[in-house]
């Protein structure tokens, strides 16, 4: 009895069901891992409210940013516009120097991305020009220099660069975020417009392409306008890429003649017979690669400064295509009417070929003594298609301005 009792309070005591002692069973370890579990949560809470509050101060700084841009920008475009009214009814004006001299110029590595940068304060910079692209919209002061205190209101011009003109290379540059910031949309023919209190310089779109910051761009004799904006476009930070838009010039209208200016000579006549001219024999219909200009000779110094430089390398470029369009096309008429004193045999690898691309750029030399052109070589090397013996091919095209005319006087080709 007294064992029996024993053992009933033994069962009492340590021999309890497994599941009452379970639940009277201290459970640290399951303590320990929902501690553990909370941190993690915690963590990532913290981290998405600091994103948050970061993202906020980043888009406050670039509505400021805007903002600033917008409103002194266009107090800029303003300016200058009443700048140009005063100097078209004045017929007085004065145009920003161009940079002298050839060499190569780099595409900027840095201060293109600053959408984060302290807004510019202090005094405003002078306007110099205005640049429109109608094809996006654009309509923007431009100011000489590309420190953040330009570039934060206006497009900035390359100091190292020229300034437009009848020769040599202009290179513009704004943030992508700005003005800018649809630079990608252009497309081949696009007009881009600068307009200075004396001239409309008028260019239009050849390429556009991205290269890494710091790649060399030729500063040319011909004259040529770059855009350059980082890239991808929109970018928030700064980027080891530009977007370049290069676009050659067509056209100088001159709002008014200065004291002691001088009349660019009129450029000469290809004597292209009608049904060849209505083919196009411009740039605007004959996508070319222009490289660079060079004058021999003893040119003046006003004839250099005049529009005669471009419009002679016009005339010489239309008569290169009217020449080759009468070879491909086999037409001698047209033929001789633009090189009367050179045989049409000369051009045989041309009849029935056609150029598939010319990756060779047109190099035009001019001939001048003072202010009258009197001749030019050209040379380039297009791949032909067709025709009796295709390939590549070196041309070497020379010519004459004989009384206003100009005339195709040599004509030489050779494999390439």
């Amino acid at each position: 009895m007294v064992e029996n009792a024993g053992m009933q309070v033994g069962n009492a005591a340590g021999g309890m069901s497994r599941q009452k002692y379970m639940r009277m069973r201290p459970r640290r370890h399951v303590h320990s891992r929902k501690r553990v579990g909370h941190w993690p949560r915690r963590l990532v809470a913290i981290i998405g409210v600091a994103s948050i509050v970061v993202g906020a101060v980043i888009g406050v700084q670039i509505y400021r940013y805007h903002v600033h841009t917008d409103r002194v920008g266009t107090e800029l475009i303003r300016r200058e516009q009443r700048a140009l009214a005063a100097a078209g009814e004045s017929k007085a004006c004065t145009d920003p120097v161009t940079a002298a001299g050839a060499g190569n110029l780099n595409v900027p590595t840095d201060g293109l991305a600053a959408t984060s940068a302290p807004v510019a304060t202090g005094s405003q910079p002078n306007v110099d020009a205005l640049l429109q692209v109608p094809a996006v919209g654009l309509v923007a002061p431009v100011v000489d220099g590309t420190g953040e205190a330009e570039l934060s209101v206006a497009v900035g011009h390359v100091k190292a660069s020229s300034w437009p003109g009848p020769t040599g290379t202009t290179v513009l540059e704004a943030h992508d975020v700005t003005w800018f910031n649809h630079l990608d949309q252009l497309k081949f023919g696009d007009a881009m417009i600068v307009k200075t209190p004396c001239h409309t310089f008028t260019y239009t779109v050849g390429s556009s392409h991205v290269v890494a910051a710091g790649t060399p761009v030729l500063q040319t004799v011909a004259s040529q306008l770059l855009l350059v904006t980082c890239y991808p476009l929109d970018a928030l930070s700064l980027t080891t890429q530009r977007l370049v838009v290069t676009a050659g010039l067509t056209s100088i209208v001159d709002h008014g003649a200065k004291p002691g200016s001088v009349a660019a000579p009129t450029a000469p006549v290809v004597p292209a017979p009608a049904a060849l001219a209505d083919q196009g024999l411009d740039l605007a219909h004959n996508p070319a690669p222009m490289g660079t200009l060079s004058i021999s000779g003893t040119p003046t110094a006003a004839w250099q400064q005049s529009s005669a430089p471009l419009d002679d390398e016009n005339a010489v470029v239309a008569l290169y295509f009217a020449a080759l369009r009468s070879a491909e096309q086999h037409q001698p008429l047209w033929w001789s009417a633009v090189a009367p004193s050179v045989p049409l045999d000369v051009t045989k690898a041309l009849v029935g070929a056609t150029v598939a691309h010319n990756d060779s750029t047109f190099d035009p030399v001019l001939d001048v003594t003072g202010v009258t052109f009197t001749g030019a070589s050209l040379t380039t090397m297009p791949e032909l298609v067709g025709g009796p013996d295709p390939g590549r091919y070196r041309i070497t095209m020379t010519a004459t301005d004989t009384g206003g005319v100009l005339e195709v006087t040599g004509w030489i080709m050779a494999r390439g």
